[in-house]
């Protein structure tokens, strides 16, 4: 994964030394409650996940890992996936915080600059983010993000979405 650095974060690729906090944080009840199935997965199923799911190597799409610059303090995972959700080839941006890092801004930070990557640097139509109809937070952050609500849908692998978008036209 290609680095996006913001004023307090960096996006970047996982290394294998991350994967004990990722681990961790893929088990917390907290942080999962919302992602996902909203259940915490075991060590081998994290593995299994992180595995199938994250960027290790020089991509511009992607999951990788979000940790603070002044720091190097792991915080939690971004990225920009492919997704078919409205029936296109669309991008889909999406970000998880450790529960620490919480309340801090950090999801409008990195959205911003996952949406200027996709948009600006990608030249991407178009890009998506789901989150769960009850995920308050979440689905403020993406309203500041001037994302639009487009519809909820149902999946099987990640329960009720609602899907807000954003174009190149709106940013």
């Amino acid at each position: 994964m290609h680095n996006i650095e913001t004023e307090r974060l960096l996006l970047r690729g996982l290394e294998e030394t991350d994967m004990a906090a990722l681990q961790g944080m893929l088990a917390s009840p907290s942080v999962m409650a919302w992602l996902f199935q909203g259940a915490p997965m075991n060590p081998a199923d994290a593995r299994r996940f992180i595995e199938r799911n994250f960027t290790f190597g020089p991509s511009a799409t992607g999951i990788g890992v979000v940790e603070e610059k002044e720091t190097g303090r792991f915080i939690g995972f971004a990225g920009l996936l492919p997704c078919q959700y409205l029936g296109a080839e669309d991008f889909e941006i999406g970000a998880a915080f450790m529960e620490d890092s919480w309340h801090r801004g950090y999801g409008v930070e990195i959205g911003s600059a996952q949406i200027s990557c996709g948009i600006g640097t990608l030249h991407l139509p178009r890009l998506l983010a789901l989150a769960h109809p009850d995920n308050v937070n979440s689905l403020k952050v993406l309203e500041k993000l001037g994302m639009r609500f487009v519809k909820e849908i149902p999946t099987e692998a990640r329960g009720p979405r609602r899907i807000y978008a954003i174009t190149g036209a709106e940013k």
